[in-house]
């Protein structure tokens, strides 16, 4: 009996300590994706402009929207108040469309202009977030895996909150 005890507390502990690394593996992928997208962000849009005056510049802004997609499909795989900073980041993959098509086809520079601030918004908007999120859950995994994965950790209502405020101010309500 005293055996069985033992070989059953010895079983559980192995499985505790191996959830828990599962958790922390899956938050060590969150805070990775974060950290990739305020760098891809990090790149301002006056780049882009004067990168798509240039012969054969669609090859990089391809990339560019390509890597948007990409970190928006991750964040996507996250809970769903947290994986709304995956639309907002196709929204921004389709703004830099936009501005391509309108540069490549047009050239009117009111419209570029008003591509251009939308563009500033939305990067603004997602850093933001983003910066907050990573200084408070500094690199701590299994916190990340916690704050993230739970719908509604203070994390997740936090973002979903500044998104509801930043969704207003962009329908003009």
């Amino acid at each position: 009996m005293v055996l069985v005890m033992v070989v059953s507390m010895g079983l559980n502990y192995y499985l505790y300590h191996q959830n828990k690394g599962f958790k922390m593996s899956i938050g060590s992928d969150y805070l990775v994706t974060v950290r990739q997208t305020l760098f891809e962000l990090n790149t301002p849009i006056d780049f882009w402009i004067e990168e798509l005056n240039k012969d054969n510049s669609d090859v990089l802004l391809e990339r560019y929207k390509g890597e948007l997609e990409t970190l928006a499909d991750d964040f996507s795989d996250i809970n769903g108040k947290i994986g709304m900073i995956g639309d907002q980041l196709r929204t921004l993959s389709d703004l830099y469309s936009e501005l391509e098509n309108t540069m490549r086809e047009t050239d009117d520079k009111e419209n570029i202009s008003e591509i251009r601030e939308e563009i500033v918004k939305y990067q603004h908007f997602i850093v933001e977030i983003l910066k907050d999120m990573e200084n408070k859950l500094e690199e701590d995994k299994l916190l990340w895996y916690q704050e993230l994965s739970n719908p509604d950790s203070e994390t997740t209502n936090k973002v979903w909150d500044e998104f509801k405020t930043f969704e207003k101010l962009q329908s003009g309500s």
